[in-house]
């Protein structure tokens, strides 16, 4: 969660990741397999956390801040 926050923008009060983010580089990052970081990833969208928009964008709504802040 935090390392999709480190990587948003601000966009009209929502936070958007605007360019595409392999999960083999979260994964580099976060000392994790690329398929645990795909299975996070589908489980953070399934739960409401992350949505995914066109030209592989990604929305993360506030409960993803209050989750990485906890």
């Amino acid at each position: 969660a935090q390392v999709l926050l480190e990587f948003a923008e601000s966009d009209a009060g929502n936070y958007v990741v605007k360019d595409r983010i392999a999960r083999q580089d979260i994964a580099k990052m976060v000392g994790a397999s690329r398929e645990m970081v795909s299975r996070v990833m589908k489980a953070l969208e399934t739960e409401g956390y992350i949505e995914s928009m066109p030209e592989g964008r990604l929305l993360l709504h506030e409960r993803l801040r209050l989750l990485a802040s906890s």
